[in-house]
């Protein structure tokens, strides 16, 4: 197990590398505002192979202490229609706890059988990979990428 560990940390960006939260549903990280995003069907690949079976699709910030937080949080199952909620900073806090106006979005997935992790690259019909509050997006392709 340490020798695939390390492997991955070695190939993978630096995204990869970092320890990632996965929360269970979207009421662990809803604030006060939010970004929607859709998926119409046979838009998320993997190698541009469309997939069909489940992943955990999940959408990513960076926190006061430099790491990587949940904003957004999907489960799929094959190619079906899908969206995600994004959430913004809560303002009554302290705390950076989602998205600030205008942070580029990090989407990573999540191979639940595989425990792989993998970095995303995105494309839009409408929107922009940019967060904005109360903003609709629609996405016309979303391309994981396996660690080697």
């Amino acid at each position: 197990m340490l020798r695939k560990l390390f492997i991955l940390f070695l190939f993978s960006t630096p995204i990869i590398a970092q320890d990632l939260y996965w929360p269970e549903n979207e009421i662990e990280i809803n604030t006060d505002q939010n970004a929607t995003y859709f998926f119409q069907a046979s838009t998320v690949s993997i190698d541009q192979v469309i997939i069909d079976y489940s992943l955990r699709i999940g959408a990513f910030y960076i926190d006061d202490n430099n790491q990587l937080k949940c904003g957004g949080i999907s489960d799929i199952n094959g190619n079906s229609p899908f969206s995600i909620s994004l959430f913004g900073d809560d303002s009554s806090t302290p705390e950076k706890d989602g998205f600030s106006s205008g942070e580029a979005i990090q989407w990573i997935a999540l191979d639940t059988q595989a425990n792989i992790v993998m970095n995303g690259i995105i494309a839009f019909t409408t929107g922009s990979n940019l967060w904005s509050s109360n903003s609709i997006n629609v996405v016309s392709n979303l391309d994981f990428t396996p660690p080697i």
